[in-house]
């Protein structure tokens, strides 16, 4: 049975859960041993000194675990206690003198820790070695009497030991199932926008069934096909591609309401006959798949209908390595059905505040034009009138023109910022590259005050139009900051992305005497738009502004 992971910090019930099943497991071990130590310490006519002291130890390193996993303390050693457990079985049998049928318990146990803790493939490991350790050990008393009872014995050691290993997997495929659809029915961060809500959710669905990639096509009459491509270590927000009809229908070649499973190196391939039916299987031509398949550079994918809003499609999940199974062809059924209508809620809001952003920045544009450049442009009129009474060997001549450049760049600069403002909707991908925007706001602040700023952006990190924006934004107030309100000529701008947050470091270096207590007021404003926070570090030298936004 194949087994599938998420990632453990997307979503925050899954270590309380794990905490949960180590106090379960600690009680367990400690119970077994408490009951043996007892039985051993009752033998007659004479207890056993080297199992009594064994079976001490290992109740005293049970009593130590019990304790911590009541304290949820977090071992570096936890997820391999069952081999330990296993190891001190192996002790028990060679060292003392009960009879090995009495300890068949703690190899079950063993194999119990390893299943609920790490699934089948853990659990069967166990189960297997402790089989083998467990004829090895007893062919010391090999008799023709207890021949059989040592192979049933063992036997009885692989199928309970086998059984215990499917149902924990079970138990596990059924968390981390639970754990997609709660992750799926809470999008990470809607304010970022359709692009980056629908990326999370293929990102966390590929994620899930361990795929090299999943493919989102979808189109709707009149409007034409695009297609979306999520890959490990991809963007934050991809957007949807535009791509001919023809390019999209190998991608449509199968029933519309049919879920697709398809293994290349199987002489099955098969889909359900309706969605409902989902008990009933039947065989579908193979070239469709084949073609897909070669066109998704994998062996095996599982493919499920998608509808948003006036748009439809299908979802393919693909990988090249491990085969997929029925039940992980439905589930990708199940889970487009719980992601399409948040998708679809967050796609509403964002329309909705795209229509009601462009109009804002028309009017922003047309106030700035009005009360922020027709000001400055008086003003250089004036200049220009005052410096034609100036003659040229007056001593402030220089600066008179000085000046009047300085009015110039700011008319340029806001001109160009409005005209932004205007032009620029929320899809633009004006400013997708974050490095390079970073880098050229970087020339401007040493153009404008000198100040010398380096950025430093994680390697192969690459954000949505609209939170590259954001970012910048950010960025921006933060060295203007700098450049106006202190004496540093040094900056450093770091971004980050980390347990589902980015960050945003904006420092000044060498600043000159302490500074006091604050809070920039623009910044701050613009995180809480993004639901997220803002920390200022002070020291006696420098100061740095930190800035945490939830993806």
């Amino acid at each position: 049975m194949p087994a599938f992971w998420i990632r453990r910090d997307s979503v925050a019930a899954a270590a309380q859960s794990d905490a949960a099943d180590e106090q379960i497991i600690a009680r367990i071990r400690l119970v077994l041993t408490v009951a043996a130590f007892l039985s051993a310490a009752a033998a007659a006519p004479q207890p056993d000194g080297v199992l009594l002291w064994l079976l001490g130890a290992y109740m005293a390193m049970a009593l130590g675990l019990f304790l911590a996993a009541e304290a949820e303390m977090r071992l570096s050693f936890q997820r391999a206690l069952h081999w330990f457990d296993l190891l001190w079985c192996f002790l028990f049998l060679n060292v003392g003198s009960f009879d090995p049928g009495d300890f068949l318990r703690f190899f079950l146990f063993a194999i119990l820790s390893a299943g609920l803790r790490q699934g089948f493939d853990e659990g069967a490991k166990i189960a297997l070695v402790a089989a083998t350790g467990y004829g090895i050990s007893t062919l010391n008393n090999l008799s023709e009497d207890n021949l059989s009872l040592i192979f049933v014995r063992t036997v009885f050691i692989c199928a309970l030991g086998y059984l215990i290993a499917q149902l924990g997997e079970q138990r596990l495929q059924l968390r981390r199932r639970i754990a997609l659809l709660r992750a799926l029915a809470q999008p990470s961060n809607a304010r970022l926008g359709i692009d980056h809500t629908v990326t999370a959710m293929m990102e966390g669905t590929r994620a899930f069934f361990a795929a090299d990639r999943c493919v989102l096509v979808l189109g709707a009459p009149g409007k034409g096909w695009t297609v979306r491509t999520v890959q490990a270590g991809g963007p934050l927000a991809v957007p949807a591609v535009a791509i001919d009809p023809d390019a999209a229908q190998p991608f449509l070649a199968v029933p519309d309401d049919g879920t697709i499973l398809y293994r290349r190196r199987r002489l099955a391939r098969l889909l359900p006959a309706h969605p409902h039916e989902r008990r009933h299987w039947r065989p579908h031509a193979s070239l469709p798949c084949e073609r897909v398949a070669d066109l998704l550079e994998a062996d095996n994918f599982i493919s499920a209908p998608v509808v948003l809003a006036e748009a439809s499609g299908r979802v393919y999940v693909s990988r090249a390595s491990q085969p997929y199974t029925r039940s992980d062809a439905l589930f990708l059924s199940q889970a487009v059905a719980q992601a399409m209508p948040v998708a679809e809620h967050v796609a509403l809001l964002d329309r909705i505040a795209s229509e009601a952003a462009s109009n804002e920045r028309q009017r922003l544009a047309l106030n700035m034009h009005d009360t922020a450049v027709q000001p400055y442009i008086g003003l250089a009129l004036g200049l220009a009138a005052l410096r034609l009474k100036v003659p040229p060997d007056n001593p402030i001549a220089p600066e008179l023109d000085a000046l009047a450049g300085m009015v110039q760049s700011v008319i340029a600069d806001l001109r160009d910022f409005a005209g932004s403002v205007a032009n620029r909707a929320q899809g633009d991908q004006a400013e997708s590259l974050c490095s390079g925007a970073l880098a050229r706001l970087a020339v401007q602040m040493r153009e404008r005050y000198g100040l010398t700023v380096r950025v430093d952006v994680q390697k192969g990190m690459e954000l949505g139009d609209r939170l590259a924006a954001e970012v910048i934004q950010i960025v921006r107030e933060g060295l203007n900051n700098i450049g106006k309100h202190t004496a540093a000529r040094e900056g450093v701008v770091r971004v980050r992305r980390a347990d589902r947050k980015l960050s945003i470091e904006i420092d000044n270096v060498c600043a000159e005497g302490a500074v006091g207590p604050f809070v920039p007021h623009s910044i701050r404003q613009r995180a809480a738009v993004l639901g997220g926070q803002v920390h200022v570090h002070r020291a006696s030298s420098a100061t740095a502004v930190c800035v945490e936004i939830p993806i």
